[in-house]
């Protein structure tokens, strides 16, 4: 009985899979331009800007080589330093989730940004919250991998995630 339900979905999925994928145009795959390497981005961090309760900053990834492929969500853990990376709280939650996201195509000189929220600790209640400062995230997206970026003196929580990350913006 295994093997006849394994043969099945494999069936149908090669039905499925095949139309699917020669539906979809080249350029959505980006054919032609090679991911972005850790390499030749540079990560920095923005300005904040306020609304209530959460500030926001700009991660933005600058392209500093040939023209290249980016796309997704990062993910950003803050930490206590630069170098020894020792998580400070939960690692910040993906707000982007069951969104698709879109392939940026980079030429040198050109970014991208990711808005990454620190929600206000005071929001919480010290117990809830247990607030620590850090100066320092660590972040992933592609090729770039456990990348430090300082961010100043930032208050987050330790006992519950207060950071937030959405899809990568427009090229600009």
């Amino acid at each position: 009985m295994n093997v006849r339900t394994t043969l099945i979905a494999s069936l149908l999925l090669s039905t499925v899979a095949v139309p699917l994928s020669a539906s979809l145009p080249t350029a959505a795959f980006g054919v032609g331009v090679a991911p972005c390497t850790g390499a030749q981005l540079r990560v920095s961090f923005g300005h904040p800007d306020g609304t209530a309760g959460t500030i926001y900053y700009s991660l933005t990834f600058t392209n500093t080589g040939e023209r290249c492929s980016l796309s997704g969500v990062p993910s950003v853990q803050p930490v206590a330093d630069s170098v020894v990376l020792l998580p400070i709280g939960p690692a910040a939650r993906n707000m982007s989730m069951g969104q698709m996201g879109v392939l940026h195509m980079l030429s040198k000189g050109q970014s991208t940004s990711a808005s990454i929220g620190f929600i206000e600790t005071g929001n919480y209640t010290p117990s809830t919250c247990r607030p620590s400062t850090i100066i320092f995230i660590v972040t992933s997206l592609g090729a770039v991998t456990n990348r430090r970026v300082g961010t100043g003196p930032l208050s987050v929580c330790t006992k519950r995630s207060s950071v937030t990350t959405r899809l990568l913006g427009a090229v600009h």
